[in-house]
């Protein structure tokens, strides 16, 4: 038998057969659900809750997001160019949408994108729950220009027909 063949061919197959690359459960795809910013704003924490944890397909689903400014200073947290605030739902299949996806926003700093000392911007979205029936997760962060940042913690939520 050789050996310099057998070794690297049953390292092959333990490679193959070992390796944590199979398909993503659900909590590994939600341990990064999409690209993070790399712009993350100091002493800006955000929440997110919800409504009701289950809703009916087609129905509205009314979330509640907060920024906080722990600092004595005032902060920008928002961009130019829309909202200050998003969320993100992962869908039972993995993908993900913004619940802001379809709306126009005008290009004008205001307000919204600003947070005085001890601050706590709110703002209250509403997203229409799809058709799919299953487990839903949203998740809320500040728009940035590369993608979301301060994320809050994750929200569970169920469509399901009752």
């Amino acid at each position: 038998m050789r050996v310099d063949i057998l070794i690297p061919a049953v390292c092959i197959l333990w490679l193959v057969g070992c390796s944590n690359d199979a398909a993503p459960t659900q909590p590994e795809l939600l341990r990064e659900p999409f690209r993070l910013s790399r712009d993350q704003v100091a002493g800006v924490s955000v929440s997110l809750t919800i409504a009701s944890a289950t809703v009916t397909p087609g129905e509205t689903v009314y979330f509640t997001v907060s920024a906080h400014n722990s600092t004595n200073r005032q902060i920008q947290i928002g961009l130019n160019c829309g909202p200050a605030i998003d969320i993100i739902v992962t869908q039972p299949d993995g993908t993900q949408m913004s619940v802001l996806a379809g709306r126009l926003f005008s290009c004008e700093l205001g307000p919204q994108h600003f947070a005085g000392p001890g601050e706590t911007k709110t703002e209250h979205l509403e997203w229409q729950a799809p058709m799919r029936s299953g487990e839903y997760i949203a998740v809320a962060g500040l728009q940035r220009g590369d993608g979301p940042s301060n994320l809050s913690d994750l929200v569970h939520f169920a469509v399901f027909q009752r």
